[in-house]
């Protein structure tokens, strides 16, 4: 399923091709590594402000409204999105409008004017999301919980967006000076996913982007959680509201680690679906939950695994000792050969699903490409995940859900925020 071609032009730039036969779209995504681990503690939010700037305006499309007329005239959609790691922009549209995506990207990532009028009138925009944000608990929960317990004193922890100092302090020189340093052949990746032929896209790619002059890229702050063990415990109070928000964490490895395949078992097992224990035990034995939902996030030399649910203040403490309960029965026993082979398709079949989409295509092999160095295909996926065994299942689990590396997040009204409650509930697991 979806073949992917590959190409690095002269420059340094990788292209991803995968055709898709008779797809009606065309999804086409550059990506950029750095994000927001390589601001600096002065200029928190500067990768995520870059990527604001780009959709005001270059050479051919010279407004925000010029890029959205051109592409929402053929019923198209565009974004862009700023992670720890990574930047991405995209744009995504019907077979019938041709090379739309590499025309309004080019111009917007090669021509971009950066006009000082739009920076002073985009930090308002942009605070403006910072307040939204920090209006809504489990963003805040998030929030505080990569600054004091999975990263803490490491730009990993830096909020993508900044705050109100950092980005009032951004300046038309820092953002010229970044895409200097980042937006440069060697440190992309373009993406293309849909009805397309390979080597109709390596073509167009050089013909946009080949005139891109490369650069050494600055290496970013390595991680190491053992310095920085962080808070085992973040509370968040909040206005008086009837449901709390809980995250309960554990450290994980980088991506591309050797358990990679064995945590994504697990976890979908624990909280995947709503045929997961944890869903099963949680709402629909013990009505103690709207939803309730496992999963991980890596990064290159570190991660994390979590588990996240609301419940009444009224069954916070409950609800955190099914949750533990759960961690300890698949730390303690082997699963059944059925319920394994379940979560297996589970696994594979919502990958299929997923892959409906031209643009999920796009994002998953040029993600890989971008920090792997190379495509991860659905074929190895499928075979990795069927290499999972009940042995590799139950050591991650000792190894990333044990007791002394947990962690809970909780964001509830102050009377309900108790440290010392939180604490013997880790302390007894």
């Amino acid at each position: 399923m979806f073949e992917c071609e590959r190409h690095i032009l002269s420059n340094g730039l990788r292209v991803v091709a995968v055709p898709v036969a008779h797809a009606p779209t065309i999804s086409v995504i550059v990506f950029v590594r750095g994000g927001s681990r390589v601001d600096s503690k002065e200029k928190m939010g500067l990768a995520h402000f870059m990527e604001h700037i780009f959709f005001k305006g270059g050479k051919k499309y010279k407004t925000s409204l010029d890029i959205a007329h051109a592409v929402e005239e053929c019923g198209g959609v565009n974004n862009a999105a700023t992670g720890k790691e990574e930047i991405s922009f995209y744009v995504k549209h019907g077979v019938s409008a041709g090379n739309l995506g590499f025309d309004v990207l080019e111009d917007m990532l090669c021509h971009s004017r950066f006009p000082e009028e739009e920076i002073e009138r985009e930090k308002n925009v942009v605070l403006e999301e910072l307040r939204r944000d920090l209006d809504n608990p489990p963003q805040l929960l998030f929030k505080s919980m990569f600054e004091r317990v999975f990263f803490p004193n490491h730009p990993l922890g830096y909020p993508i967006i900044g705050n109100e100092e950092t980005i009032w302090s951004i300046s038309r020189n820092d953002l010229l000076r970044y895409q200097t340093a980042y937006y440069r052949p060697n440190n992309m990746v373009i993406s293309v996913a849909g009805n397309i032929r390979g080597d109709a896209i390596f073509n167009e790619a050089e013909r946009r982007f080949g005139s891109m002059v490369p650069a050494e890229i600055s290496r970013w702050a390595p991680f190491d959680r053992h310095q920085s063990p962080g808070e085992r415990i973040c509370l968040v109070p909040r206005r008086e509201k009837e449901q709390a928000g809980i995250v309960l964490a554990s450290p994980a490895p980088g991506y591309g680690n050797e358990d990679e395949y064995a945590l994504y078992v697990l976890l979908a097992l624990l909280g995947g679906g709503q045929s997961s224990r944890l869903w099963q035990d949680v709402r629909e034995t013990r009505g103690l939950a709207y939803g309730i939902g496992t999963s991980n996030v890596f990064y290159q030399e570190a991660g994390y695994t979590i588990t996240m649910w609301g419940t009444r203040n009224s069954a916070i403490a409950k609800s955190i000792e099914v949750v533990l309960a759960e961690y300890k029965k698949i730390r303690e026993k082997y699963i059944e050969d059925g319920e394994l082979a379940f979560v297996k398709k589970f696994l594979i079949g919502r990958r299929e699903v997923r892959f409906e989409e031209s643009d999920e295509v796009a994002e998953e092999y040029g993600e890989n490409e971008l920090l792997l160095g190379r495509a991860v295909s659905f074929e190895e996926f499928k075979e990795k995940i069927n290499m999972v065994t009940k042995e590799d299942i139950k050591r991650a689990a000792s190894a990333y859900l044990g007791p002394d590396d947990l962690k809970i997040g909780l964001v509830a009204q102050e009377r309900y925020c108790k440290n010392e409650m939180l604490n013997d509930l880790l302390m007894r697991d």
